[in-house]
């Protein structure tokens, strides 16, 4: 609420948010007819207006079965898209159609999709069909003719599959617009596989575009083992394509392929088809088949409506970023204006922007984070420690606490959680030799490790590394003592147990004590590094030597922990007075 002058007279401002009613019962991440789903309408969805027949929602295995339906979305024009489509979710949808079906999404809209999902199982019962199909948006009737799309069906950036028995019809509408870049597609998706497998009749047609594109389907990786597939592309300014793909597999069934389309971007086939034997494909630039090519396993290379266009393509080598110029990836770029990622031109790049890499920002880190080492460069210490006679600089036991045990030809790992960790590093080596990375843990959580198939009666070291991951890279938060495991199987083992003489001391300050410990075994031990190792907690209280003895420094308490080369420990609890 703000007062403002309009024109000499004094007023107040309103702002007004209305905030449609959350849908009742436990939600579901599914649209039907621009209503959400929800516990209370999934078993009977034709209470949502705009659907009629028998329409019903599975939470617990995504399935939406449709029984002679009708799903058209009425809802009022909305900003959010969701309201755009027939039906929408970000699930993977299996879709079960039975008798005769139709999913329109709503005319006059700037991005529509009869049916969208993250991933799409379509399954055609007993010869049903089922048609989905995308808005037009046409002048004279839309608000909004910025470059947009329509589709009739589209999975995001999972599988298709269709697959029973019948008939899918997915068509996209015609599209005006004021600006190129609008696209039309019957069937699409974004990165995978759309497999056709069955008793099936599956048409995929575009629609007209203005200024865009229209493909009957524009896909990845496409595959038919059974049925047969038509795809058409629309009247389009940009390109009209039948059938778009990287890799076109024909393994049963026919594919027919048909562009209205005839200039140097169009084609009824982007690509040569792989043939199984007895199977066809065929290529037309008229949708009425007019001058259509079959193409078989026997025919020669030369595919007359495959290429409409022969690109030419000029190599751009790639360009590392740097903090005043951004780079780019490798490339291959055609006159056309087409980008490709190979000198083939069969894996076309479609947005352009995703060759360019931008240029490096300088990294800011927290004086915390700045002051930690980098993971490279305690990786370079480690390598060049000979960790057989002394511990590596600036690494300590009490943080992790590493421990290893044996069993037959295995040895486990086992640390305590660092707080703040981002994962874990584990370097190690046979005893003797130099220690390398062997393999990282990007679960925080995860605090055990099992190395197997290790050899009988042989001594193997190792630390644990923790690490943060920051902006300039991950950083070390801290590194483990060294831990020296024997396999069974030799004549020498690992320690079995510590004891110590006294594990609670009272010193005055200035004075000095031994820790007296004793290390028992079942067999003997080869000692590396040290036989007892020792460590304090806090060093401005107590200190403690290689031999074990403690000095006290201040008034305080301190712990020295006493530990063994495979990790066993003890306490000894110091206060000063």
């Amino acid at each position: 609420l703000s007062n403002y002058n309009n024109g000499g007279r004094t007023g107040a401002k309103f702002t007004v948010t209305i905030t449609p009613d959350e849908p009742e019962g436990e939600p579901y991440n599914i649209w039907v007819a621009g209503t959400q789903v929800t516990s209370l309408n999934a078993n009977d969805l034709s209470v949502i207006d705009g659907v009629d027949g028998k329409v019903s929602f599975d939470a617990s295995s995504n399935t939406l079965t449709l029984e002679n339906a009708s799903i058209i979305n009425k809802s009022p024009k909305n900003t959010n898209a969701i309201l755009d489509f027939g039906i929408y979710t970000n699930l993977v949808l299996k879709v079960v159609a039975k008798g005769t079906n139709v999913v329109k999404a709503k005319n006059d809209v700037r991005e529509t999709a009869g049916i969208a999902a993250e991933g799409i199982s379509i399954e055609l019962v007993n010869g049903a069909s089922l048609n989905a199909e995308g808005g037009n948006r046409l002048r004279g009737s839309s608000e909004d003719l910025s470059s947009g799309r329509s589709c009739g069906v589209q999975a995001h950036y999972g599988t298709i599959t269709i697959k029973g028995s019948g008939t899918l019809k997915a068509v996209g509408g015609n599209m005006d617009s004021n600006e190129y870049g609008s696209i039309s597609i019957g069937l699409a998706y974004g990165n995978y596989e759309c497999l056709i497998d069955g008793n099936v009749k599956v048409y995929a047609t575009g629609g007209n575009v203005e200024y865009g594109w229209s493909y009957g389907a524009q896909v990845d990786q496409f595959e038919i083992r059974k049925g047969s597939f038509v795809a058409t592309g629309g009247v389009a300014a940009q390109g009209g394509n039948g059938l778009y793909a990287s890799s076109i597999s024909i393994k049963g069934g026919t594919v027919e392929a048909k562009t209205n389309t005839n200039d140097s971007y169009s084609s009824a086939l982007n690509c040569i088809p792989t043939l199984a034997t007895g199977c066809n494909a065929i290529a037309s630039t008229n949708t009425d088949g007019s001058n259509a090519v079959t193409y078989n396993a026997d025919s020669n290379s030369t595919y007359k409506y495959f290429y409409a266009h022969i690109h030419s393509l000029t190599k751009v080598p790639a360009k590392p970023a740097t903090t005043s110029a951004a780079g780019n990836k490798e490339y291959y770029k055609c006159d056309c204006g087409k980008f490709y990622e190979d000198a083939e031109g069969k894996k076309e790049i479609k947005d352009k922007n995703s060759v360019i890499i931008p240029k490096i920002e300088e990294p800011v880190l927290t004086p915390e984070e700045a002051a930690m080492p980098t993971v490279e460069k305690t990786a370079e210490i480690i390598k060049k420690t000979n960790t057989d006679k002394k511990d590596v600089e600036g690494s300590d036991y009490q943080r992790l606490m590493l421990k290893a045990t044996s069993k037959k030809n295995t040895i486990t790992l086992k640390w305590k959680q660092i707080k703040g960790a981002d994962g874990y590093i584990i370097y190690g080596a046979p005893c003797g030799q130099k220690m390398t990375q062997l393999l990282e843990i990007k679960n925080p959580k995860t605090v055990k490790y099992v190395f197997k198939k290790l050899k009988k009666g042989k001594y193997y070291k190792y630390m644990v590394v923790a690490y943060k991951k920051t902006a300039a890279g991950n950083r070390v938060i801290t590194k483990s003592k060294s831990a020296h495991c024997a396999t069974p199987g030799g004549k020498k083992g690992n320690p079995t147990g510590l004891k110590i003489k006294k594990s609670k001391i009272t010193l005055k300050k200035g004075k000095k004590t031994k820790i007296k410990a004793t290390m028992t075994k079942k067999q003997k031990v080869a000692t590396h590094i040290a036989k007892f190792r020792y460590e304090s907690s806090n060093t401005k209280v107590a200190t403690v030597d290689k031999k074990g003895q403690i000095k006290a420094k201040a008034k305080g308490k301190a712990t020295i922990f006493v530990y063994l080369q495979n990790g066993i420990c003890k306490k000894v609890k110091v206060k000063v007075k």
